[in-house]
């Protein structure tokens, strides 16, 4: 075997790791049917192989990280001497 043969890091060609429905909604920790709908609206690139639907971590990385929410903390003045009440 050939010193490349044994290089063991994964070319920048290789294939993605592609997840089935069920295996990319586990993963995410969100349903079926919230990733058939984020397909079915553009949100969620994938793979079509036959009728199989494949999602490469990838795409589920980055469909993640676009619906990310911010989270906003309320802040209520209390106490600053004005009255609020009607």
């Amino acid at each position: 075997m050939s010193s490349s043969m044994a290089n063991t890091s994964r070319p920048s060609n290789a294939l993605p790791q592609l997840l089935t429905r069920r295996e990319a909604a586990k993963l995410a920790r969100v349903s079926t049917l919230t990733l058939d709908r984020a397909r079915k609206a553009g949100l969620l690139r994938f793979h079509r192989v036959g009728s199989r639907v494949l999602i490469s971590t990838e795409q589920l990385a980055e469909f993640l990280r676009r619906t990310e929410r911010a989270t906003f903390h309320i802040v209520q003045n209390v106490g600053d001497g004005e009255d609020d009440q009607r």
